[in-house]
Order: structure tokens, then C-alpha cells, then sequence
């Protein structure tokens, strides 16, 4: 499992590439799909979560953030 800084690290990496954005978003999915399986993220806990780990959860936010503006 990655750490906090290894995520937020690869999430800049994909964002400042110069792949296409089509890419660059299928990279993302992937990395938020990383952090909900090591992280066991669920809709029913999200509030331990948080708690549990507000960093992880604010990259969260950030990655899908940047998805959906995309």
C-alpha cells in the first residue's frame, strides 16, 4: 500500500504529463480505484474514513474533482 505522499506524488505526476487527457483520466480512475481498495473507502464508512485518514480522503476529493472538470 502506498503512503499518503507516494498518492499525492503520482497524482502530480499524471496531472503535469504531457499525455493526452484521455490518459491522463484513465490513470486517475485507477489511482482512485488504488486508494478505495488499500484504503477501504465505502459509502457506508466514509465518515471513519475520514477520520482514519484525512489526508487520503482529501486526495480523494482532489483526484475526482480534477476528473470531473475534465
Amino acid at each position: 500500500m502506498r503512503t499518503f505522499r507516494q498518492l499525492n506524488a503520482v497524482f502530480e505526476k499524471i496531472i503535469n504529463s504531457d499525455m493526452p487527457d484521455r490518459v491522463k483520466n484513465l490513470k486517475l480512475m485507477k489511482l482512485l480505484s488504488e486508494i478505495v481498495r488499500d484504503y477501504k473507502i465505502n459509502d457506508k464508512q466514509w465518515e471513519e474514513c475520514e477520520k482514519e485518514n484525512p489526508e487520503v480522503i482529501s486526495l480523494y476529493r482532489k483526484i475526482s474533482n480534477y476528473l470531473n472538470f475534465n
